[in-house]
């Protein structure tokens, strides 16, 4: 795998890896900023990504737009692996505040670990309504 960077992250206040890289070999699949997922609080969801084999996997949200980053683990429920693809079953703390959030994956292999962000990704919610309001804008034009 190759090493791009190296960071710290923390997750409930615990410190999640002295030093992560992030790697090409690890990435993020679905969900994506482009198609988030929208779950509810206490509810899971699975996160599908490429990776080589690893020997542990976590996962995390933190959130999008605030000065200071809040970061949540996020409980994985399974992890498998169907063809070249990998999904975990993750399950959202029914504590953590409604807003849109960025994933983080995490794997370690051989000591070593790798992780992948995925800005905007998930969408945490109290509870699904009844009513939707929807907005398309095709072919914009300004001026």
């Amino acid at each position: 795998m190759k090493e791009k960077e190296t960071t710290s992250f923390y997750a409930s206040e615990i410190k999640y890896a002295e030093i992560i890289s992030e790697s090409d070999d690890v990435k993020i699949i679905h969900p994506l900023s482009t198609y988030p997922v929208i779950v509810e609080k206490g509810e899971n969801f699975t996160i599908t990504f490429s990776s080589e084999n690893f020997d542990e996997f976590h996962a995390f949200i933190s959130t999008s737009y605030e000065p200071v980053v809040d970061e949540i683990e996020l409980s994985v429920d399974d992890v498998w692996q169907d063809n070249a693809r990998w999904h975990a079953s993750v399950t959202v703390p029914l504590s953590t505040p409604e807003e849109l959030y960025n994933l983080t994956i995490v794997i370690e292999k051989d000591g070593t670990n790798f992780y992948c962000t995925e800005p905007r990704a998930v969408s945490v919610i109290d509870e699904f309504s009844d009513s939707f309001s929807f907005v398309h804008v095709s072919d914009f034009h300004i001026g």
